[in-house]
């Protein structure tokens, strides 16, 4: 009797993959990123390479190269190209807040950047584990709000304590702040 589990889209019965081997009715599983997530991370990909892209040309070309290293990662599955791509986004609004972007576009790009390594590596884990088709967009869309609900609260309260701040105080200082709060996320996870 063969066993039908599907595991890295082969049969787990190794007389099912010979040639010319009749069909044992195996099922065949794509590992791959599910697509609701990869088109998820995809949009505050999009937002943070143009968030501080808008105001310094090195602040786009740094964010879409992390765009494109991120949706490289996701075509091929891989958390080491989305986790490259991600920095890469969030490198770009550094630069833009060095180069003298405004603070908050500089805050929305390296939130988004978070938000969008978050969600694909998400898209990634589920892929591996459910497979690229499971039924998986509820679970997706709600992870990929709640990300972007703690994106939008970092920012409100890093902008909040930049004007408490009041002039003069270096944007480095904020980004630090910004960087902290990314990183209590990323250990959440």
């Amino acid at each position: 009797m063969t066993d039908e589990r599907a595991t890295d889209g082969r049969s787990v019965d190794p007389a099912a993959d010979a040639e010319g081997a009749p069909d044992t009715g195996t099922v065949t599983v794509d590992r791959r990123p599910s697509r609701t997530g990869a088109g998820l991370a995809l949009v505050p990909a999009l937002v943070a390479a143009l968030a501080g892209g808008l105001y310094t040309s090195p602040g786009l070309l740094v964010g879409v190269a992390g765009l494109l290293g991120l949706a490289a990662g996701l075509a091929r599955g891989s958390r080491t190209a989305v986790t490259l791509g991600a920095s890469g986004l969030f490198a770009g609004a550094v630069l833009a807040g060095a180069e003298g972007a405004p603070v908050g576009p500089v805050l929305v790009g390296a939130a988004a950047a978070a938000v969008a390594w978050d969600v694909a590596t998400t898209a990634v884990s589920v892929g591996e584990q459910l497979g690229r088709d499971a039924g998986t967009e509820r679970l997706e869309a709600t992870r990929a709000l709640a990300s972007a609900g703690v994106g939008v609260v970092t920012v409100g309260l890093s902008y909040g304590v930049y004007l408490a701040g009041a002039g003069g105080r270096p944007v480095a200082a904020l980004l630090f702040l910004l960087v902290a709060a990314v990183l209590l996320v990323a250990a959440l996870d």
